[in-house]
């Protein structure tokens, strides 16, 4: 106990369940006076037997009377082509605050991610090229008491590559 609330972390995660490669978990952590985080999350493989791939993820962190920020996302993955991943994800993050800066923020987006990948082995890669392109478009609302309630959108994008080239018998230059 610390400051009348309860101290501690619980963290429970189980991967590949039955062997279905599905996986959850969750978890808790108190670290006293009135401070506590909330997480959990689900991936399910397939639904539905359509090779698209589902996860949900719920956060929540608490702050005493202070503040109160929670974060959920729901997420689809497929992959159309033997070298291609398609992903589409939904986010929410959103922020309470009490007592003198008392308002409101939160964040509502969607983001759409492409990768392609030619890189061999897959753990260790010697040769191939990876592409990936992700696009996220969200709007961010503010509220605070006596402030004209503001809304902006905001628009992010990123681009990576990589690759990897052999140099020699066990050597291989990556980028």
């Amino acid at each position: 106990q610390s400051g009348g609330s309860a101290t501690g972390l619980i963290d429970l995660a189980l991967g590949n369940i039955g062997g279905s490669g599905r996986s959850a978990g969750a978890r808790w952590a108190g670290f006293g006076d009135g401070r506590s985080e909330y997480a959990a999350n689900y991936r399910e493989p397939s639904l539905l037997g359509l090779g698209v791939g589902a996860s949900l993820s719920l956060f929540a962190q608490v702050f005493d009377s202070l503040y109160t920020q929670t974060r959920w996302s729901l997420a689809l993955d497929s992959r159309p082509f033997s070298k291609l991943r398609a992903g589409a994800a939904l986010r929410h993050s959103g922020s309470v605050y009490t007592g003198a800066g008392r308002g409101s923020s939160g964040t509502l987006s969607l983001e759409g991610r492409l990768a392609w990948g030619s890189l061999a082995p897959r753990l260790n890669p010697a040769r191939g090229l990876g592409l990936s392109l992700g696009l996220e478009a969200g709007r961010r609302t503010d509220r605070y008491p006596g402030v004209a309630r503001e809304e902006r959108g905001y628009l992010r994008g990123s681009l990576f590559c990589e690759a990897a080239r052999p140099t020699g018998a066990s050597r291989a230059l990556c980028s």
